[in-house]
């Protein structure tokens, strides 16, 4: 079987965790916050029945930490929370931190909480989600397989 391997990464409390398990089918939210300490490996679902995917879920307090990644990535998403400009000024940082650690990929940035009323950070060529009510799960899930169904990122390049 061949897989297909997703890394997600961006600050911490951005939501990649929750993301990856809406992605996986949870239908539940967990309020209270649990840091990622380790990359942790998570599969979702196949392809036409022949392309296992795995997503990669990176520890966001290691923006300066040293984890390294065995397996290929294919494609690379930046998480940010729309409510901090932080998160949103550290997606270049990201990019060279994984440009560094696994070579060219491409990326798809998505701006997480946009359920806030506090959104600061929309930003262009993203996808706009809430993980915590599940909005738009699916066009990030849609977006994830044709992408990695692609040699090249169509859009949402960063």
């Amino acid at each position: 079987m061949a897989y297909k391997n997703i890394l997600f990464v961006g600050d911490g409390g951005v939501g990649k965790s929750t993301i990856i398990r809406r992605l996986n089918g949870s239908k539940n939210f967990n309020p209270l916050y649990e840091s990622t300490y380790k990359i942790t490996k998570y599969h979702m679902g196949d392809i036409n029945n022949s392309t296992m995917t795995r997503l990669y879920d990176f520890p966001g307090q290691e923006l300066h930490g040293k984890h390294q990644i065995s397996d290929k990535i294919h494609l690379c998403v930046i998480v940010y929370d729309t409510t901090s400009k932080l998160s949103y000024k550290n997606i270049p940082e990201w990019k060279t931190k994984v440009v560094n650690m696994c070579g060219n990929v491409n990326f798809l940035i998505v701006g997480n909480k946009i359920d806030h009323t506090d959104t600061k950070n929309i930003g262009k060529n993203v996808i706009h989600i809430s993980a915590k009510r599940d909005w738009n799960i699916d066009v990030l899930r849609k977006k994830l397989y044709s992408e990695t169904s692609n040699t090249q990122c169509v859009c949402c390049l960063y």
